[in-house]
C-alpha cells in the first residue's frame, strides 16, 4: 500500500491491517493451554515414535505462541514510532526527522542482515506447522490407523 503525502499518516496508519495475536487460533492463554496437555500427554507417553512426534508438536507449538506473542505486543509499534516522527512538527525539525528515519533504517537493515540458516530450517517448518494446526502425533496415529486398514499390511505390534 502506498503512502500519499497529501494526507494525514494517521490515515494511513489507521488503514493498515491490525495485528492477529495468534492467527485465528485464540489467545495466548489457549495455546499455553493446549502445550500443557500436550506435554501431560508426553508425560504418559511410551512409543519412542509417538514421543518424538508429540516432543516436535510442543516445540513448534511453543515457538509459535512466543512469536505469535512478541507481534502482537509489538507489531503495532513501527506504525507508532513513524507517526510520532512524521506528524510531530513541534519537537522535531525536518532534519531531526530525517535522522531519525535513517537510524531506524539502519536498525531494521541491521536487524535482517544475516538471512537465517539452514540449521534453521527445521524450526521454522514445525513452527509452521503448529501455526496451521498441524500435528506431527496426529499425522503419525493417522499413518498407523491407515497401516492397519490396508489389506496385506503388516501389523506392529
Amino acid at each position: 500500500m502506498d503512502y500519499d503525502l497529501s494526507k494525514p499518516i494517521t490515515e494511513y496508519i489507521g488503514s493498515l491491517p491490525q495485528p492477529v495475536t495468534v492467527s485465528g487460533h485464540g489467545g495466548i492463554r489457549d495455546k499455553v493451554q493446549v502445550i500443557k496437555t500436550l506435554q501431560t500427554k508426553l508425560d504418559v507417553m511410551e512409543d519412542i515414535d509417538e514421543q518424538l512426534a508429540l516432543e516436535e508438536d510442543i516445540t513448534g507449538r511453543i515457538l509459535w505462541t512466543c512469536h505469535s506473542g512478541l507481534r502482537s505486543v509489538v507489531g503495532h509499534i513501527p506504525a507508532k514510532v513513524l507517526h510520532n516522527i512524521l506528524e510531530n512538527d513541534e519537537v522535531y525539525d525536518l532534519m531531526d526527522r530525517i535522522k531519525f528515519l535513517d537510524e531506524i533504517s539502519t536498525v531494521f537493515n541491521d536487524a535482517l542482515a544475516e538471512l537465517p540458516t539452514d540449521d534453521q530450517a527445521h524450526l521454522r517448518r514445525i513452527m509452521a506447522d503448529a501455526e496451521a494446526d498441524i500435528s506431527k502425533h496426529q499425522l503419525l496415529l493417522d499413518e498407523r490407523a491407515g497401516k492397519q486398514r490396508t489389506p496385506g499390511a503388516t501389523r506392529e505390534g
